[in-house]
């Protein structure tokens, strides 16, 4: 394994096992994602401190570090903090909910974390996202209650996809299947029934991540 991938693993660890972040350090780490995709880099810790409102670049500076100490930024010989080394092939993919793979939920709104990713689990960074599967009703395909799916958006898809879906306002996760000519949603467990239309496909399943404990 290499050690891009390990770190990938344990900062992926970290955000999964425990949400060891403080309410201003999640603030700042926020702010530092959406500058950093709006501008390519991370901001400086004036740029920080402007934006958030903090009274001294000596506070900023602190929460900084703390993220770099939980593993969030990292830091160079000359101070400054980025994301990755120029050599990591790491991308910072959105968590943005739960999808229950048993009986459909609500259809995740917000982004919970950024979750750093191997960029070669990724084909289209842009369009990506992952979602927290609960329920058994895809045990067959081995998607599993704790597992993060790794969704590519997209509107479309083929017969036999894995797809995340919306039904009434609500999300699943089921196979695309057509029974007697109808194009249906069908789980990998035997206990649920197919879903049929109207329904609409918002992404395409392209991997599974799971942590064993």
């Amino acid at each position: 394994m290499s050690s891009t991938l390990k770190n990938d693993i344990i900062c992926l660890r970290k955000i999964m096992l425990k949400n060891n972040l403080s309410k201003k350090q999640k603030e700042v780490l926020d702010f530092v994602f959406s500058f950093w995709k709006k501008e390519g880099r991370v901001p400086t810790v004036r740029e920080v401190c402007q934006a958030l409102g903090l009274n001294s670049s000596g506070s900023g500076y602190f929460h900084m570090k703390a993220l770099v100490k939980k593993g969030y930024l990292f830091q160079d010989e000359k101070g400054k903090f980025y994301f990755k080394n120029s050599t990591d092939e790491i991308i910072y993919v959105p968590l943005v909910g739960t999808i229950k793979a048993g009986v459909p939920i609500e259809s995740p709104e917000y982004v919970e974390e950024y979750i750093p990713l191997s960029k070669s689990f990724v084909k289209i960074p842009d369009k990506t996202f992952l979602l927290k599967v609960k329920g058994d009703s895809m045990i067959g395909v081995h998607i599993l209650e704790g597992d993060l799916i790794i969704v590519q958006k997209q509107d479309t898809a083929q017969k036999g996809d894995i797809v995340v879906a919306l039904k009434e306002g609500e999300s699943t996760v089921k196979i695309l299947s057509e029974n007697y000519g109808v194009p249906c949603l069908k789980p990998a467990n035997p206990k649920y029934s197919e879903i049929y239309p109207p329904f609409k496909i918002v992404g395409k399943v392209i991997g599974v991540l799971r942590l064993f404990k």
